[in-house]
This record gives structure tokens, sequence and C-alpha cells, in this order.
């Protein structure tokens, strides 16, 4: 199973499709830490036909870069068959996994492991960093 994966402002999933907005985050800027993370994991599970049927865990853990684990989750799923498809179609499936509360506790670099039945498939790197200040326009209080 190979899985695609984007950090996204936001995403849905409907009748079977992926709807992503503002997709392909590597940085995030807040104004001081901790902070929430506010953003979503839009994921593509492509599964081929000797992995249908079965059953999978997904596990995705988020790390700071001092390995610092922030944040685990996992759900176990399995995949069908399309009414239709044919023995050799890949079925792609998709998920989305919400950060929106989750807490950066600290500015640097964070990383998102998606584990799927105990190997890696993906991970995912980001940046968090204070948001820079905005600079002083000329005859303004602050000038």
């Amino acid at each position: 199973m190979t899985v695609d994966a984007m950090l996204c402002d936001a995403a849905t999933v409907r009748e079977g499709l992926l709807n992503v907005l503002g997709a392909g985050i590597t940085r995030l800027h807040r104004e001081q830490f901790p902070a929430a993370m506010g953003t979503q994991l839009a994921l593509l599970l492509h599964s081929t036909a000797k992995e249908m049927g079965k059953n999978h865990k997904l596990v995705i853990t988020v790390t700071h870069e001092n390995k610092e684990k922030i944040a685990e989750f996992s759900v176990d799923f399995s995949v069908a068959a399309n009414a239709g498809a044919k023995p050799d179609e890949t079925i792609t499936v998709p998920l989305v996994a919400t950060f929106a509360q989750q807490v950066l506790p600290q500015p640097g670099t964070y990383l998102i492991e998606l584990n799927i039945d105990g190997k890696v498939a993906r991970v995912v790197q980001f940046q968090a960093g204070l948001a820079p200040k905005p600079a002083a326009m000329p005859g303004s209080a602050r000038g």
C-alpha cells in the first residue's frame, strides 16, 4: 500500500473524492508557542488487489525534532473493491486527519509519520516558527 499525503488548510471527503484547500503547507507561523497546529492532513491510500479485504492499521505520529512525541493516533481499516473493479486495479481511499486543535509546544521541525501495518509509508515534514513582526510604518506611533 502506498500513501500520498499533504498538509493543508482544509480537506473533506465526499463520494470517494478528496477535496483539498491550501495544500502543500511546509511552514506554520504562529504568534506564540505553545500554539494550535490548525491544519489537516489529506491522505490518499492506494491499495492493490492483494491488500483488499484484509484488515490494516494506520498509525499517524507527530514528533518534534527533539524526538518528543506530540501526538499519535491510529485507525483500523479494510479496503473493498469498487463494483466493477478489475482484478489488477488499484483502489484509492481518501482520508482526512484533523490537527486543528493539536498543540505545538515550541518552534522547530516537526515530522508526521504515516505507518501502515508496521511499515513507514510516508513522512511529511514541516517547520513551525514565530510569525514575523509587521514592519512599522513611517510616521506611525512605532516609527
